[in-house]
């Protein structure tokens, strides 16, 4: 090797020596700020397990803000528990009502409400509104005493009844009406969720659908004849039946709930003061399953009471088909009964209780 290749290697040398050391230098001068910034002095975030010392530490609510007033109307989370008696599910009722609650740091008056709630009534669905009242320590219908006070309110739509199920528009309009009735009475507001209260009413309305069953015994003439409605009356009185006002015969069970009816199948009504001038071909007798209590023992009286109408008028006993009726068809019918009776009570909806009379009235 001669002095030329000699002196290329050590120049060689230097220049990669000095390579490494201005890296090295660069990165160490680099390491302190970064180090500085990234320092573990501090909680991970994404494995800090949080923990609550104070109140302060709570989580705030957000809230909704009228533009136009300014005002603002506290949105609370749909789980808030209440300490206030139960309520009565004639007014709401979780099981077949949207309700949402409004709530006040002061007291409102009765007579603050009644106007508010005159919208809520053209929605499509029976609406309803409760309030705590502050001097009874009960809830009470908000109609019912203009002079109370409330410090708390619940106004309630109805799922289904049977016109069917709410739907999406009405469900919104009716929050809309709720929303604005809280800004103007300066509430918090609870909103549950309107999606599954959507999908509640439609399985609501299935089962109604279901068991929505309506038990017609018909009396029919023979050979063409017909049946004086004094007749009818004589008879159906003797047996327990009521002529009412919408003329109509009722047979009532304890408390006076209806039990089941007699009408005249055509269209004239059996009003009082005309019964000796009517006369007709034939009779109807409905048992409403859903809404009628006692179970199988109305069903038995019903079926009982039309035998013995039948009898006595010289008719014929026939379903709604015009299909007689004899022991066998009567059993059958007894079976059907079980299977939606039983079902009404797998869904808590007992025939003849407050939640049937309201899903099918």
């Amino acid at each position: 090797m001669n002095d030329l290749q000699l002196s290329l290697l050590a120049i060689g040398g230097v220049i990669v020596a000095g390579v490494v050391l201005f890296n090295w230098y660069q990165e160490r001068s680099f390491r302190r700020p970064s180090e500085k910034a990234f320092s573990r002095d501090h909680d991970d975030v994404l494995l800090r397990v949080p923990t609550r010392t104070s109140e302060s530490d709570e989580r705030v609510e957000p809230t909704l803000v009228d533009a136009q007033e300014g005002q603002e109307l506290e949105v609370s989370p749909t789980n808030v528990e209440t300490n206030h008696p139960s309520i009565d599910s004639q007014w709401c009722d979780p099981a077949i009502d949207y309700i949402v609650e409004l709530k006040y740091a002061e007291p409102i008056n009765a007579s603050a409400i009644g106007e508010l709630l005159c919208d809520t009534k053209e929605v499509g669905k029976p609406v309803s509104c409760i309030g705590f009242d502050v001097n009874s320590g009960r809830w009470e219908e908000v109609s019912a005493i203009p002079t109370a006070s409330f410090s708390a309110l619940k106004i309630a739509i109805q799922l289904a009844n049977r016109n069917g199920p709410i739907n999406h528009v009405q469900l919104i309009a009716f929050c809309d009406m709720v929303k604005d009735i809280g800004l103007q009475t300066h509430a918090e507001i609870n909103f549950p969720d309107s999606n599954r209260a959507l999908a509640s009413a439609v399985e609501l309305d299935q089962f109604c659908s279901d068991v929505d069953v309506s038990i017609v015994f018909n009396i029919i003439c023979r050979s063409g004849a017909s049946f004086a409605a004094t007749k009818i009356q004589t008879v159906a009185q003797s047996l327990g039946l009521r002529l009412e006002s919408d003329g109509v015969f009722y047979f009532y069970g304890e408390g006076e709930r209806t039990l089941f009816t007699l009408s005249n199948r055509e269209t004239t009504k059996f009003i009082e003061e005309n019964m000796q001038s009517i006369s007709t071909q034939g009779v109807t007798l409905t048992f409403e399953v859903p809404t009628t209590s006692s179970r199988m023992h109305a069903f038995e009286e019903f079926a009982q009471i039309a035998k013995t109408l039948t009898t006595s008028l010289g008719g014929l006993l026939v379903d709604d088909n015009y299909v007689p009726l004899n022991e066998q068809g009567v059993e059958k019918i007894k079976l059907q009964l079980v299977k939606i009776y039983n079902e009404m009570d797998h869904h808590q909806t007992f025939p003849g209780s407050a939640r049937a009379a309201r899903l099918f009235s």
